[in-house]
């Protein structure tokens, strides 16, 4: 009996997580790294899948491309907390099932979002390159003591920022939600409106409706 097929996205998975799909799937595996695969890879590798495996939302998995895969499609699988690139309503109408890792990335993300605001805070970009060039840095900048962050799109990796923050000296913590986040509010947050949160914070991390994205502002 031949073996179910698993597509996966991208030849960046770990050896050994390969090495296990394949004592039970057939796998296929599109030969690019993760940045590189495209959708027409996808659209051109997936009929006849039992399984696909992708990785956060640079490429959409839409109705068209389930319809491709045929009825053999099950599984679809994101090896990252999001699957805002997935049609999710074309996979209920197949009954096909959708997982993610929840938490996977929340410690990494948050920890690089919290140097990305301590970097920016304290002019890091710019210090290195005088430096580089046989400059003392003209400016060490203002830091986040005393500072307003505002955090927008307050989910797993807002809380976890919010949790690295209050080891600093803000002078306030605020952020966007649909609805009020007690891990955060004991910390101090207040959840406001995003006009209220961009008028009155000095930094400004967004998580929120870019995907794989992340950003920090100083204002």
């Amino acid at each position: 009996m031949s073996k179910p097929k698993v597509l996966l996205a991208h030849n960046d998975f770990l050896p050994a997580i390969i090495a296990q799909l394949m004592e039970t799937f057939n796998v296929k595996i599109i030969n690019k790294p993760m940045v590189g695969s495209t959708y027409q890879d996808l659209l051109d590798n997936i009929a006849g899948s039992f399984g696909l495996i992708i990785s956060g939302g640079n490429i959409p998995v839409d109705e068209h491309l389930i319809e491709t895969a045929g009825p053999s499609l099950r599984v679809i699988s994101s090896t990252s907390m999001g699957y805002e690139c997935v049609d999710t309503n074309a996979l209920k109408k197949r009954g096909i099932v959708l997982g993610n890792t929840v938490h996977a990335t929340t410690d990494r993300v948050s920890e690089l979002t919290v140097g990305l605001l301590i970097a920016t805070a304290r002019h890091f970009l710019d210090a290195n390159q005088q430096m580089k060039s046989g400059k003392l840095p003209t400016s060490l900048g203002t830091g986040l003591t005393n500072s307003v962050v505002g955090i927008i799109g307050c989910g797993n990796i807002g809380i976890a920022v919010a949790k690295m923050l209050s080891g600093f000296k803000l002078s306030g913590l605020l952020y966007t939600s649909r609805k009020p986040k007690p891990e955060v509010e004991c910390l101090g947050g207040q959840l406001v409106s995003l006009n209220d949160l961009v008028g009155r914070s000095d930094f400004i991390y967004s998580g929120h409706g870019f995907g794989a994205r992340n950003y920090v502002y100083h204002k």
